[in-house]
């Protein structure tokens, strides 16, 4: 199993998964951090991988009556993942054309195309800071 196998069995608008999807997601973020200092000899930026903001804003604009569109908190949150991101694959020499923050979570296909391609990513950093 992938380090986030909740990502492949997720259902859209399950706000509990979400949650639980952020806490794992927020722990591997973490495992990464040594190995990119010490191997590769960097440190990636701060991010609040767990910021509750987002977390509720993800949640409501998959589930609300009107769904809103990117809020505040979770596009500054999904710019800043996508930040870390680019930090992780520079220090792993990994290239990859998708752009993290943008997505429309109010829509079931863009969910499962953005957890899809995140997955693959994470597969990819797994290999080289896990």
């Amino acid at each position: 199993m992938s380090s986030l196998g909740l990502s492949s069995s997720m259902v859209f608008g399950d706000a509990q998964a979400l949650m639980l999807w952020f806490a794992e997601h927020f722990s591997l973020h973490n495992s990464y951090v040594g190995k990119m200092q010490t191997v590769f000899g960097t440190s990636p930026p701060a991010f609040d991988a767990l910021d509750l903001r987002a977390q509720e804003e993800w949640i409501k604009s998959m589930t609300a009556d009107e769904k809103p569109a990117a809020t505040p908190n979770l596009y500054a949150w999904l710019l800043a993942h996508e930040d870390l991101h680019r930090a992780e694959w520079d220090a792993i020499g990994y290239t990859q054309d998708i752009d993290l923050s943008t997505v429309d979570f109010r829509k079931p296909d863009s969910f499962y195309d953005w957890m899809n391609f995140h997955q693959q990513i994470h597969d990819a950093e797994d290999n080289q800071l896990l």
